[in-house]
């Protein structure tokens, strides 16, 4: 049975426990529309995590809520752009929303500079630089023929 062939209730209960009553059958089957007492509600949530059909769109839903929770490469960027203009709220208190400090703002310019590849980490600079030196001292030593033959072996081994 696919979703689309749910009930009304029994679609709004998958709502409802994949949503606000996070995990809890009884306060779905309340959510859902549902009526009795507690105990009613219990078993009727129970019964509907019995029900096969219900089992699987509870678990479409959790999978389809997890990925979207996930923040892709460009929603990463939108948030930590929003940070760095100070339009994204970090913390909130009893009056309201406090704009993030300076600190927050730079990391956030931080990150997005190194997402967007900004920066050449150290250890990428340090091996270019090694590579260099080794081969100043491989010219020192070679006969210039044979520093070119060198040269062009590294060349056709090389990634285009």
């Amino acid at each position: 049975m696919a979703r689309r062939d749910l009930t009304e209730k029994q679609r709004r209960f998958v709502e409802a426990y994949v949503g606000p009553a996070r995990g809890n059958a009884t306060e779905a089957a309340r959510r859902a529309g549902y009526r009795g007492s507690t105990n009613t509600l219990r078993v009727v949530g129970q019964e509907n995590l019995l029900k096969p059909a219900l089992v699987e769109a509870i678990a479409a839903a959790t999978a389809a809520a997890r990925q979207a929770a996930i923040l892709d490469r460009d929603q990463q960027q939108a948030f930590l752009s929003a940070v760095v203009l100070g339009r994204e709220c970090l913390t909130q208190t009893d009056d309201g929303e406090v704009p993030p400090r300076a600190g927050d703002r730079i990391r956030a310019c931080e990150l997005l500079g190194r997402m967007q590849g900004h920066y050449i980490e150290r250890v990428e600079t340090r091996a270019v630089d090694a590579f260099a030196a080794q081969l100043a001292a491989l010219e020192r030593r070679l006969t210039p023929e044979v520093y070119e033959a060198v040269l062009d072996a590294l060349a056709a081994d090389a990634p285009p």
